[in-house]
């Protein structure tokens, strides 16, 4: 399939109302383990491994959580899927991010 007729499939799915939300959510992934493993996840070996796609993401907790996230353990956990993806800040936030006490949330 050409490239073009692919990014158009891909573009006119994620305008669908039943769609959209699934094409710009966050994955949760695995996260280095750190004594106990945040809500919506299980250990495995030195990582706590989400339990389902609908867990939320989850980022090592360096005081307050940003805006969009809770505490769990020594985690932040995403509210929902649509949450912007947080990173550590370290001074400025990148294109594309703002900035939420220690971390910096994509917008």
């Amino acid at each position: 399939m050409p490239k073009f007729i692919y990014f158009l499939l891909v573009v006119l799915v994620c305008l669908s109302p039943f769609t959209a939300l699934k094409c710009f959510a966050i994955e949760a992934y695995p996260v280095p383990r750190a004594n106990y493993c945040p809500s919506g996840y299980h250990a495995s070996g030195n990582y706590c491994v989400p339990n389902n796609h609908s867990s939320g993401a989850a980022i090592m907790r360096e005081g307050f959580c940003p805006s969009g996230y809770h505490a769990s353990g020594n985690y932040c956990v995403a509210n929902n899927s649509t949450t912007g993806k947080a990173i550590m800040r370290n001074g400025f936030c990148p294109s594309g991010y703002h900035a939420s006490g220690n971390y910096c949330i994509e917008n």
